[in-house]
């Protein structure tokens, strides 16, 4: 499994977004961002039909990995859009969990059974 996603990559996930588009219109980021509501929508119907319909919860798990990777493809697509790297945000993601996964500690925030 490769490691990340190379510059080079990034720019091909562009030139692959450009090709669905016809000859001289762009997505925007406002368009792009629908497309990533649309994909954390389909996660969300995925883990209510687990919940209503646990004996078919094997093929919404399924569609679930599916909805994950075009949420992540998505998330990615939007940071080539404004410049930044993904791998930056998904450690500054994990750093900022543990500080408030810290924080909640120190304020007696933990849930009990």
């Amino acid at each position: 499994m490769k490691q990340g996603l190379t510059k080079y990559e990034g720019e091909e996930i562009l030139k692959i977004i450009k090709t669905m588009y016809a000859e001289g219109e762009n997505e925007s980021i406002p368009e792009q961002f629908l497309v990533l509501i649309y994909e954390i929508g389909d996660l969300a119907k995925c883990i209510a039909n687990m919940i209503w319909y646990p004996k078919d919860t094997p093929l919404y798990k399924a569609e679930a990995k599916k909805a994950i990777a075009d949420i992540i493809t998505q998330l990615r697509i939007t940071c080539e859009y404004l410049g930044i790297s993904f791998e930056e945000m998904d450690e500054l993601g994990f750093l900022a969990l543990k500080e408030k996964a810290e924080d909640y500690r120190k304020r007696g925030l933990k849930k009990e059974k």
